[in-house]
């Protein structure tokens, strides 16, 4: 796969940008080294903090295609060249997709869950519009599942005949037989590679291999601790309030914050040569040149002996042998499986860990000393998946039997939060955690213990809370539903495993919290086709079991409370959210097991009422005719150590603080606005008193009314609260940022620390920002900023102290160096100056005084470059304390400039309001008093001039005609010509 980029903005035309993993990405032109960029650096670089992909995407064909394409009689994989992928950075990218012969489509992966489809391409045409497609519709996902499936199987063929050397010692581990394996197992070996439930199931089986798997115990592990003192030296190996450090989460985030983030492992062995200690850290760039205690020892070789002991740095004779043979045989102890990463993310290469690089080198030494012991291997952290299946593969090559111990888990390891719903998260993780050792311990009292804990109360009904937020919520995080149906999932595995744990989950569902837990998933399911699946699974296990369909039909229709109806009422009467209905695959599947709401069943359970609007709402919504989906939603049901690894992916240690980071940054954004509430009041008081001051000028003695402050306060106020958060946004979001920063490294260092320990490390944080948010609203900003401690205190504070502590152990190290490499001199000098003469004594004398300055030239250099790293941390955070004090002073006087003009404007319009509102008012009281001044309006007098007049026009005769039509009745309309013609006889007799 090729990427390019060209960057937008032509004030950094040095770089070129692109779009991978869902974050924005980063090239520059000196060292071409690609570096993915924070929400904070795209915005940095003009960019949104996270590419947007566009709904439609154009892709060329190119014409080699046609004679090149490998494939299968129903798919074949095309090479595509896609443009117009995010919005704002326009780069190409050259991927492989699969056509599927049958539709024509063209379906391509352009970053991870990122997944496009072409109609069907025309024949000649090399330029195609892509679709993204959406994984929550059916027809979609299809066409996801179909373009995995194949081209994970296309890969896997085109490897058969030139295999990996992953795949071949996949294939070693399953023919357990000397010499090169068949074709058939290295096929076998491929399809296991590309399946995620057969690799799943195969890195278990190989966890299981092991003789032992411990975490580090101080007391049982007195071994292991001496060789970690030996390999880190005392300053790094200690014991703190009467416990090592390396026994608890805190110590091991310490240590490897020293190790640059890295791992160390180690492993014992007792070969024909005596016993073998081979140790090695990480082989990543950012660990090149680490040393360690013992290199002091060990000097520039690979190897040093201690007392009986000899310690191997596998790393260095790693690249002895690569060098002495040029060309290095494959190790047979190395492997790089697959993780479960979305599709089209970058798979992380596993051949250098620790531990590999443990296995290859003891692989490699073993053919001059042979092994005649079983192997030991210590870890600071526990085995990913391709580490988990070296070390089997080192003991089936070797024929020893291998230990493992280690001191951090990858997982989630204490179920304590503040908040309810991410104790529950880290509560099933943990207890994920907890049957999964107990399975590779066979430890069955333990797998049954954890298993009656997903059944307590407390842990459904915070479970069953998840349910209740809003999926429709911009807040709301996937990870909950996740959670629910793994957890589903996990009661179903568990149910297959016995039988026996089905009747503790009936028990579990008829209860109250589980009334509840019920309704809402019926609530939940129409639009959720994953949790939906679980929830069918569930309950065909417990129909397998033995547990009587009209036992769980009475569940699905128990009423849960006054607030939620029975599952069948809440499925029925759920609004679809989404393109996809499930309705009718949950109804189906369902029925499959004789548990849909018959007339007689809802009768008997909840009445004649609720009975028939069940069956209304059934005949309205449920589809007669079974869809043709059912059996491929219906999917077979998992294994435990499918779900338990499932439940480690997706409630992840990292993921967890990531919740615990949102909900402080949410909090944090509460407390931190951009105008605060008595800056509101203060703007409120003095549009006040401007318009008060405003209308007394002009009408002594009289209060302005009220509507008058309200139209100042929405011309002024928007404008003012838009130019704060202009100018205090970025300083806002930086606080919260760092803040955010520093919480999620507590939360990693103190994995295990109690509820109230995390409780006062949420609040302490939610101190620091709110003291960094109040000097940046004060009005001094630029007295506070200017100070020592600038707008990071802490930070030089911190500095300060590292500082400190280096240079105290840099010297404990050059003053331990200089006297060994002193004592060792003076032992040789005495021994040949005492069997020697003079000239060799001056010899000797000479040599100690060398050792000793280069002792000390070697400790001068390594302070010397301690003290260079540390000034320019220095100048580097000072040059940033001086930046944002800068900044700040900056903002500070734009902000009072706001903040003065909108005074101006706020006085000057309340003048010209108050000036207006007082020239209506006199207008209309002019008005008013001329209207007063006019004689009132009589109408009988006007209709006697107005006879008069027509008297003058018309004659008599004519004017009494006309006071005919000038008149009108009173009372019935039809009846106007009677009344008239009786007015006209009466007038004229008067007149005669």
């Amino acid at each position: 796969m090729s990427e390019s980029a060209i960057g937008t903005n032509k004030s950094h035309t040095a770089r070129a940008f692109f779009a991978i993993e869902g974050l924005f990405a980063t090239v520059s032109e000196e060292d071409l080294q690609p570096s993915a960029l924070s929400a904070r650096s795209a915005r940095r670089f003009g960019l949104p903090p996270k590419p947007h992909y566009r709904p439609y995407i154009t892709g060329v064909v190119p014409a080699r295609n046609a004679a090149s394409c490998e494939g299968q009689d129903d798919a074949a994989l095309v090479r595509v060249d896609l443009s117009d992928i995010v919005d704002g950075v326009p780069f190409e990218k050259s991927v492989v997709g699969v056509q599927l012969t049958d539709t024509g489509h063209i379906v391509v992966c352009a970053d991870a869950d990122a997944f496009y489809a072409t109609s069907t391409v025309p024949s000649g045409a090399n330029r195609v519009r892509l679709r993204r497609l959406d994984p929550n519709n059916r027809d979609d996902q299809q066409k996801i599942d179909e373009y995995l499936a194949h081209k994970r199987q296309l890969k896997a063929d085109a490897m058969v005949n030139n295999p990996p050397l992953t795949a071949m010692n996949v294939a070693r581990t399953l023919t357990r037989r000397a010499g090169p394996p068949d074709i058939d197992t290295v096929r076998t070996a491929l399809n296991t590679l590309i399946s995620p439930v057969e690799l799943t199931s195969y890195v278990e089986n190989c966890r299981a291999q092991l003789r032992s798997r411990q975490r580090f115990d101080a007391y049982f592990h007195k071994r292991d601790l001496e060789i970690y003192r030996t390999l880190l030296g005392d300053d790094l190996v200690f014991k703190e309030n009467g416990q090592w450090n390396l026994s608890h989460d805190a110590g091991i985030a310490d240590l490897r914050m020293h190790l640059m983030s890295g791992n160390l492992a180690f492993a014992a062995l007792g070969a024909e040569s005596g016993v073998n200690v081979y140790f090695a850290t990480s082989d990543s760039e950012r660990l090149e040149g680490l040393r360690l205690h013992i290199h002091e020892a060990m000097g520039d070789e690979d190897s040093v002996t201690i007392g009986d002991i000899t310690f191997i740095d596998a790393k260095r004779r790693l690249e002895r042998i690569a060098t002495i043979s040029k060309a290095p045989k494959a190790s047979r102890a190395r492997v790089n499986l697959p993780t479960l990463t979305p599709p089209g993310a970058r798979q992380p290469e596993r051949f250098r860990d620790a531990e590999q690089i443990l296995a290859a080198v003891i692989e490699h030494d073993m053919r001059e000393d042979p092994i005649i012991t079983g192997i030991h291997v210590n870890s600071l952290l526990d085995t990913c998946d391709s580490c988990a299946v070296a070390l089997p593969l080192l003991g089936q090559i070797t024929g020893q039997d291998i230990t493992f111990v280690y001191h951090r888990d990858y997982g989630v390891t204490s179920p304590n939060s503040e908040d309810r719903r991410i104790r529950m998260l880290k509560m099933l993780a943990t207890s994920a955690n907890r049957l999964r050792d107990a399975l590779l311990n066979d430890d069955y009292t333990t797998l049954r213990e954890v298993s009656k804990t997903l059944l307590v109360p407390e842990m459904l009904g915070v479970i069953a809370s998840t349910l209740r937020i809003s999926a429709t919520s911009a807040t709301f995080p996937r990870i909950y539903p996740i959670a629910n149906a793994l957890y589903l999932h996990l009661l179903a595995s568990l149910i297959r495993a016995n039988g026996s744990f089905g009747n503790d989950t009936v028990a579990m569902l008829r209860s109250d919290e589980g009334k509840i837990y019920v309704a809402l998933i019926g609530y939940r399911i129409r639009n959720d086709a994953y949790l939906a699946r679980a929830w069918c699974t569930l309950m065909r296990e417990l129909t397998l079991s033995g547990v009587s369909a009209e036992t769980l039909q009475a569940i699905l229709l128990a009423r849960a409370n006054q607030h939620l109806r029975s599952f069948w009422l809440e499925l029925l009467s759920a609004r679809s959210t989404t393109r996809e209905n499930h309705l009718d695959q949950v109804y189906h599947l369902l029925k499959q097991d004789d548990l849909n709401p018959s007339l007689t069943n809802a009768h008997r359970e909840r009445g004649f009422v609720e009975a028939m609007r069940i069956r209304v709402l059934r005949y309205l919504k449920i589809s007669r005719r079974a869809p043709a989906t059912a059996d491929r939603f219906a999917s077979a049901g998992k294994s435990i150590p499918d779900v338990l690894e499932a439940i480690r992916t997706v409630i992840s240690e990292s993921n967890v603080i990531k919740l615990e980071q949102e909900r402080l940054r949410n909090e944090l954004r509460e407390t931190m606005p951009t105008m605060t509430l008595g800056e509101q009041r203060k703007l409120r008081d003095m549009v006040t008193t401007m318009v008060d001051e405003a209308w007394r000028a002009e009408l002594p003695g009289e209060s302005p009314p009220s509507d008058i402050t309200q139209s100042v306060l929405a011309s002024v106020g928007p404008r003012l609260g838009r130019h704060l958060a202009e100018l205090r946004g970025p300083a806002i979001r930086e606080i919260i940022e760092a803040t955010i920063e520093r919480y999620g490294k507590h939360l990693y260092r103190y994995a295990d620390a109690t509820e109230e320990q995390m409780a006062a490390a949420y609040r302490e944080h939610l101190r620091s920002a709110g003291t960094r948010y109040a000097a940046l609203l004060a009005d001094d900003v630029t007295s506070d900023t200017s100070g020592s401690g600038g707008v990071r205190p802490e930070i030089q504070t911190q500095v300060g102290v590292e500082a400190r502590i280096l240079k105290e152990r840099q010297a404990r190290k050059a003053a331990r160096t200089a006297e060994y490499a002193a004592a060792k001199a003076r032992a040789e000098a005495q021994r040949e100056m005492s069997s020697t003469s003079n000239r060799a004594r001056a010899q000797a004398q000479a040599r100690v005084k060398e050792e000793i300055h280069r002792a000390a030239i070697w400790a001068t250099k390594d302070a010397t470059r301690r003290v260079m790293e540390n000034a320019k941390k220095e100048a580097l955070i000072k040059s940033q304390r001086e930046a944002r004090e800068a900044t700040a002073k900056i903002a500070a006087d734009k902000i009072r400039a706001a903040t003065a003009a909108a005074k101006r404007e706020a006085r000057m319009r309340a003048e010209t309001v108050v000036k207006q509102r007082i020239a209506e008012r006199r207008t209309a009281y002019t008005q008013a008093r001329e209207n007063r001044s006019r004689p009132l309006d009589d109408k009988y007098a006007e209709a006697r001039f107005q006879v008069r007049l027509d008297v003058l026009r018309y004659g008599e005769l004519g004017a009494i005609e006309r006071l005919s039509v000038e008149s009108s009745p009173v009372g019935d309309a039809n009846k106007a010509g009677e009344t008239s013609e009786a007015r006209s006889r009466v007038a004229l007799t008067s007149t005669q």
